[in-house]
């Protein structure tokens, strides 16, 4: 069952801030059969990664 959208606002928003805060060194997002369905967690970290697509963190 697919999460939901909250849940995919929380998990992304927290990996974002490790990677700020360099608690994380990188990121992996895992596509599944599920990535091509109209759900509201897909359109959400679509979303999300077009709005922070263009940022710069290093460590």
């Amino acid at each position: 069952m697919p999460i939901e959208e909250g849940l995919m606002k929380y998990q992304l928003d927290l990996a974002l801030d490790g990677l700020r805060s360099n608690e994380l060194a990188g990121m992996i997002l895992l596509g599944s059969p599920v990535i091509d369905l109209p759900l509201d967690s897909v359109n959400y970290a679509r979303r999300w990664l077009k709005r922070h697509s263009d940022e710069s963190i290093r460590g």
